[in-house]
């Protein structure tokens, strides 16, 4: 299981490592010396048997944080284990190091009523000219993720009628990670602990899942089936 430490006496997860606590029982332990050379501090982890012990555990730095994360030695993380309590309707998605994946799709397509729409969860909100709970925008939870993920599909429309075949988009690495953490409780940095889980190819098997491309191509493929068949007629 991750382990994380906080420097100090912290009586509760902070906010910057609350997404990994989503769900799951948490236990904290003060610690006298921390792992990495850091001072006291406070340890955390998932269910009941948490314990610094830096001999038998590997401990790396939090990136821009002044937290670590460590796991024991050897150990081999899964994804099944990180699972949120809710999930978000997605795609399968195998990565590189063979351990498979629900992407949360942000930018979906309705096949039924051929319109693209979004399966994140939406606030009611009260309209007061007709006394009646309305569709309000998407959660705050997982507004950052639809916004990115409109953010790419502009981009690549500008790319189109630009004629070009190719362009970056700066945040695609951001948006890959929330495709995964949506659904489970990870960030890049867990990420990191699945060997050679992340690579250029599997970026973009996430992002196809984020913008939903396999319900597209069911679409054009039923289509292309309406379109040969009224040719044949």
């Amino acid at each position: 299981m991750f382990l994380y430490f906080a420097p100090g006496n912290v009586t509760r997860v902070p906010p910057e490592l609350e997404y990994a606590f989503d769900g799951p029982t948490w236990t904290r332990v003060s610690t006298a010396v921390g792992p990495l050379g850091m001072p006291a501090g406070t340890l955390f982890g998932a269910g009941e048997s948490v314990r610094l012990d830096v001999a038998h555990q590997d401990w790396t730095a939090i990136p821009n944080t002044p937290y670590a994360i460590g796991v024991p030695k050897n150990w081999k993380p899964n994804p099944e284990s990180l699972k949120r309590e809710s999930e978000i309707p997605g795609h399968w998605v195998t990565l590189g190091d063979g351990s498979k994946w629900m992407v949360a799709i942000a930018h979906g397509f309705d096949l039924n009523r051929e319109t693209f729409s979004t399966p994140l969860p939406r606030a009611l909100e009260y309209d007061k000219s007709t006394g009646r709970w309305v569709a309000g925008p998407v959660v705050k939870r997982y507004r950052k993720f639809l916004e990115l993920a409109i953010g790419l599909v502009d981009a690549q429309t500008r790319s189109q009628f630009a004629g070009t075949t190719s362009f970056n988009y700066e945040p695609v690495d951001e948006l890959a990670m929330m495709g995964l953490s949506t659904n489970y409780r990870v960030s890049s940095i867990e990420l990191s602990f699945f060997e050679e889980a992340y690579t250029l190819d599997v970026r973009q098997k996430i992002i196809h899942a984020i913008l939903d491309y396999p319900t597209l191509e069911l679409w054009r493929q039923k289509k292309r089936a309406l379109a040969s068949a009224g040719s044949n007629t």
